[in-house]
């Protein structure tokens, strides 16, 4: 990606009357690759491999064996594995056990568990195993810097393991100009899973990255994760997405294994506020396909909520975990309050639509916390805020620039009679009797404000 791109992107964007796209970025993050090579190495199980930090590939003799030499590039492996420990390369096809570390010449011998083909630049993993990478690297800082000026909408920080690293990220994007951009924290590590409720407060929103957290962790606890990731950030308000090998088999197959339209259906029930596409879509043959099947499965497992019986348990568990700082300042209370009524009023009307008028989009992301069934169309002042209330489940942006004025509330109204005539163009509404619920504000010349919850019907 460069800045040619992107322009031309947010051109597009901007032309683009009849939708909304967001545009994350996604960091590199303290990882280690394998190097680049000229053509992917067959490294058989059984066979012993040497990994070094020298870059080159080439055979060496050991106890009359050829060994091939895998670059990798972090120059303090040897110092941090042990014999008998495990070296995971490309999302754990191949696995490695150490049987060898020399420090002083910089190489661990390995004796391969699994066949596979190593190609270049593959992600290497060390489970259980402290990795004294900077959380920051150099190039984290200029994508960080570029996705600043870029005005990128979000950005996926990559292998974050204590909140510090969400702050950094977070401090870097505000030096370079833009403080509104979203910082995601990808969940990867043990070490994340183990810091996540810190993590959680700090960051924007979270991915649960199960491509490296499933060589981190278990197989068998994978899942428990991705619940506990999903279930927590539905109780504090904040977008959780889920991440990799969704329809992998879509890479070479135009349909997905049942299994994994299960996956896909199941990550949607558990909460999860966007599912993702990887390899799919980025290399794979069929990447128009693997989206319209994503999108049908999501469809109707959205059909399966049980939306009323969701909200309740939701904000049972949000009021509950309320920090006493902000009940006393009641303002946290005041807008949940004023978002959980619109939801109970959607629900007892059988609403199919909840208008919300937004100038930061709270109000408007605390309704889909609470999970409505109803339709929700979130106007909003700026593309940013159009496009970042993507992120959030349930909210379908309309960019509405005239709320900017706050000099008279016959913006409000316009606007939300604006948004009531696309409901109707989109047959979300239109029987007459049916019930809109509209939230906004009125201002006051001093400069006040009240908090109004309309019931508009539908003629």
């Amino acid at each position: 990606i460069n800045a040619e791109y992107m322009g031309e992107w947010n051109q597009k964007n901007e032309e683009w009357a009849h939708r909304t796209v967001a545009v994350a970025i996604d960091t590199k993050g303290p990882e280690i690759r394998t190097g680049r090579l000229e053509q992917p190495i067959l490294v058989r199980a059984g066979s012993i491999l040497r990994l070094t930090t020298t870059k080159g590939t080439k055979s060496h003799d050991r106890d009359g064996q050829d060994i091939a030499e895998l670059f990798l590039d972090y120059s303090k492996l040897a110092d941090v594995v042990s014999p008998g420990g495990l070296v995971y390369v490309d999302d754990g096809a191949l696995a490695l056990r150490v049987i060898e570390c020399v420090p002083e010449s910089g190489y661990v011998v390995v004796k391969a568990e699994s066949t596979h083909s190593v190609g270049s630049c593959k992600g290497v993993h060390l489970p259980g195993t402290h990795v004294d990478l900077p959380s920051i690297s150099e190039k984290d800082r200029v994508d960080l810097a570029f996705a600043a000026q870029q005005a990128a909408d979000c950005v996926f920080q990559s292998f974050v393991r204590t909140p510090e690293d969400i702050i950094q990220a977070r401090e870097i994007l505000t030096e370079n100009g833009s403080p509104e951009t979203m910082v995601f924290a990808k969940i990867e590590t043990q070490e994340a899973v183990r810091n996540f409720d810190a993590i959680l407060d700090a960051a924007d929103g979270v991915m649960v990255a199960r491509g490296d957290l499933g060589v981190e962790l278990p197989v068998e606890k994978v899942f428990c994760a991705q619940k506990m990731i999903i279930s927590k950030c539905n109780v504090v308000g904040k977008p959780v997405v889920c991440a990799t090998q969704m329809l992998e088999s879509m890479i070479a197959s135009p349909s997905p294994t049942r299994a994994e339209a299960s996956d896909v259906a199941n990550a949607v029930i558990d909460g999860a506020d966007c599912v993702m596409l990887s390899g799919e879509t980025a290399s794979g043959a069929y990447p128009l396909e693997s989206i319209r099947v994503m999108d049908r499965i999501v469809r109707e497992a959205e059909s399966t909520l049980a939306y009323e019986q969701l909200s309740t348990q939701i904000r049972a568990l949000a009021l509950s975990k309320t920090p006493p700082a902000a009940i006393l300042r009641g303002e946290d209370l005041v807008r949940t309050a004023w978002a959980a009524s619109a939801v109970d009023s959607s629900f007892e009307h059988s609403s199919p639509l909840i208008v919300s008028l937004a100038r930061t989009g709270s109000v408007g992301r605390l309704i889909a916390r609470f999970r409505p069934r109803a339709h929700i169309l979130l106007a909003a002042p700026t593309q940013r805020l159009c496009r970042q209330s993507l992120l959030f489940h349930g909210l379908d942006p309309v960019y509405a620039p005239q709320l900017k004025d706050r000099s008279s509330n016959q913006s409000e109204l316009a606007v939300l009679e604006h948004c009531i005539g696309i409901g109707r163009r989109r047959g979300i509404v239109g029987t007459p009797g049916e019930i809109v619920v509209g939230v906004h504000k009125e201002y006051r010349p001093n400069g006040s404000w009240i908090s109004l919850l309309k019931f508009i019907p539908i003629e």
